[in-house]
């Protein structure tokens, strides 16, 4: 199902920063105050959607106008966000609907899982990455 556009830029809002480091520390988390530009990559672990392809999208940018963000929350220590949203498909056909949790691991990194559902269509899992390019 490859003509379905996806929420990429919706993970804008949680990339990583580009101090370098990680481990154990946490200092580096500044989920909602990012910038540059960010790779995100999907790997589908189950469903009936397929493979998407890997995107760009750049930190702090607003989400595309014909979605619908329903919320984002970001976590207090600024590590994670959960993003509920809803957007058209590229073909204008039909909604497609993400819940999408992300955590910064580094300085550079996020790491998570998205869930969409195209209604009538498809629904597939994927874990994800979003790293600083």
């Amino acid at each position: 199902m490859k003509r379905f556009a996806v929420l990429a830029v919706l993970f804008c809002a949680c990339g990583g920063s580009d101090r370098g480091g990680g481990g154990g520390d946490k200092s580096f988390c500044s989920i909602g105050n990012l910038q540059g530009i960010w790779g995100i990559h999907y790997l589908e672990t189950n469903g009936t959607c397929g493979p998407l392809p890997d995107q760009r999208a750049g930190a702090g940018r607003p989400v595309p106008y014909n979605c619908t963000v329903h919320s984002a929350p970001i976590s207090a220590d600024r590590c994670s966000i959960e993003v509920d949203a809803s957007c058209p498909t590229i073909d204008g056909r039909g909604m497609q609907d993400w819940v999408i949790t992300m955590r910064q691991t580094s300085y550079t990194r996020l790491e998570g899982r998205g869930a969409l559902q195209i209604t009538g269509v498809c629904a597939s899992s994927y874990d994800m990455t979003m790293d600083k390019i």
